[in-house]
């Protein structure tokens, strides 16, 4: 009896090391132009995020033009990533509207609502040829110092959790994969994890923190989650000796999320450009131990070379540092999510639809 492999199995099985290695680069572009599409060009990425600040950000037909160049490019499909909904806002308030924050829509309560902002959020990064939605944020807001600020629905756990899976929903509805921000939550910290390692109260209980800032991504995992990006929060109650944040965590990403959670989706860094990882241990020492800890993908520093990441990742993987079973693991992960959303067909798709 002949069996077909499947897209993801065959492209596995047919991948170098160093293209493997490219699967797990969530490359941000900003000044590294150049070389990302040099090392899209060879199979060495495996993602690209854009936000609001990246050049052709500002305009619908400008960003599509990006990503169809991307998309040409790339050996492989690589996901396309709109970082936190920033660069499809920006485009949608061009068109002359506007996305509500999520706290605003927290405020309304509306369920119907939730959905139809995932709708409207998913079709404006669609008809800019993303594919991966950065816009889902589940931190529950209980410190109201948090910078998360009015990108949390509130500081009700069960309001974040309906209004975010009701916004999951509406954003898989229109093809996009759905990212949610930020495992394990940042919303107990007044710290801005962009200048200084947030954490947990440790006279927090488990139960309790478990209880309110773990219920929301609980809650969307049930129900189809696609993907998650963790936040660099340390979390004493269950790493306590290390010190280290949930993004290089292995006791974490591995033990507690993949092993006691089931989470078996896409597990994506926030960006390696953050001071409290980045002053720490170095760009490229980061995106091995966030691979280590668990991680599917790096999230690479915008402020840095992505070809010295690449070569500190590919180092580590040529050492057994991270060992060949774990790379393999993940790779399957990252291609059979792109088989799941039909990437491997997409090559110049939405641009023969904008020409229509």
């Amino acid at each position: 009896m002949m069996t077909t492999e499947s897209w993801a199995q065959q492209t596995f099985e047919h991948m170098t090391l160093e293209e493997k290695v490219g699967q797990l680069m969530l490359v941000r572009v900003v000044k590294w132009r150049d070389q990302v599409e040099e090392m899209l060009r060879r199979g060495w990425v495996g993602g690209v995020a854009l936000g609001r600040f990246d050049e052709g950000m500002d305009d619908p037909d400008a960003a599509l033009a990006l990503t169809n160049r991307f998309r040409r490019l790339s050996k492989y499909p690589p996901f396309l990533m709109a970082n936190s909904a920033n660069g499809a806002s920006s485009c949608v308030r061009k068109g002359g509207s506007c996305l509500p924050t999520h706290m605003a829509l927290g405020a309304a309560r509306s369920l119907p609502l939730a959905r139809e902002y995932g709708r409207i959020a998913g079709e404006s990064m669609l008809a800019m040829g993303f594919n991966l939605a950065g816009c889902l944020v589940l931190d529950v807001l209980t410190n109201p110092w948090c910078y998360i600020g009015t990108r949390s629905f509130g500081d009700d756990p069960e309001l974040v959790a309906a209004m975010g899976l009701e916004a999951m929903r509406g954003i898989q509805a229109t093809g996009q994969l759905a990212v949610a921000h930020h495992f394990f939550g940042k919303g107990e910290s007044a710290v801005d994890t962009h200048l200084s390692l947030g954490a947990v109260p440790a006279s927090m209980s488990l139960a309790d923190l478990e209880r309110i800032h773990l219920h929301p991504f609980r809650v969307v995992m049930r129900h189809g989650l696609d993907s998650i990006e963790t936040g660099h929060m340390h979390v004493p109650q269950l790493d306590p000796a290390t010190g280290m944040p949930v993004t290089l965590s292995r006791k974490i990403m591995t033990d507690y999320l993949r092993n006691r959670l089931g989470f078996d989706g896409l597990a994506v860094t926030d960006s390696l450009t953050m001071r409290p990882v980045k002053d720490r241990w170095g760009v490229e020492e980061t995106a091995v131990l966030c691979i280590l800890a668990g991680h599917d993908m790096a999230m690479h520093d915008y402020e840095s070379d992505p070809v010295i990441t690449y070569n500190a990742l590919l180092k580590a993987c040529r050492e057994t540092r991270i060992p060949p079973a774990e790379l393999d693991a993940k790779v399957q992960r990252i291609l059979r999510l792109k088989e799941k959303a039909g990437l491997h067909r997409d090559h110049g798709r939405y641009e023969r639809v904008r020409e229509q």
